[in-house]
């Protein structure tokens, strides 16, 4: 029979191997913020004594509920992926299909580089380019990547996204004009 000490390192590794630990700090964390919003809150609001105790006593209550949701989460997603076989799957499990991309997946992309006669600019955090001493909307979604500028006709100037083409930009009416497939 194993003694009390090893099973108790093996109860605290399989917490940590469950992500349960994590839980208990986000939880804690978020139960401390909230505890010091009502305590300074509370100072100049005119609410009952009753509504901060009712607050604290739920976040108390539902610290051992988060953690058995996790521990019931990771069990779910073993016996899903590594256990339970699916028709889907010719009754294989996930984990015996999964196969790691061979493709590199680095930290960050390489900047994307434009030929000779692009202007280049960079989207700024609310998705304008600077243009033409003003500030163009092109899109949120390009937020902190260069996209580069070319002129294909008298005012008319194409944009691109390195080798996809984003859209046109007219100078006349100041508006971007997207470009269908």
């Amino acid at each position: 029979m194993p003694d009390p000490h090893s099973r108790l390192v093996a109860f605290l590794a399989e917490l940590r191997r469950r992500r349960v630990f994590r839980v208990a700090v986000v939880y804690a964390g978020v139960a401390f913020i909230i505890i010091q919003i009502i305590d300074g809150a509370f100072d100049y609001l005119p609410i009952p004594d009753w509504v901060g105790t009712t607050i604290i006593v739920l976040l108390l209550v539902g610290f051992p509920i988060a953690v058995a949701l996790a521990w019931a989460f990771d069990r779910f997603r073993t016996e899903y992926n590594q256990e339970r076989p699916h028709e889907a799957l010719a009754m294989q499990t996930p984990a015996q299909r999964y196969q790691p991309s061979l493709r590199p997946f680095p930290e960050r992309l390489q900047e994307l580089e434009y030929a000779p006669g692009y202007v280049v600019r960079r989207v700024r955090s609310n998705g304008e380019i600077r243009w033409q001493r003003g500030l163009v909307y092109l899109s949120e979604a390009l937020v902190d990547q260069w996209v580069g500028l070319i002129e294909i006709d008298n005012g008319q100037w194409r944009v691109d996204f390195g080798p996809i083409q984003l859209a046109i930009y007219q100078e006349q009416d100041k508006k971007f004009k997207s470009i269908r497939c």
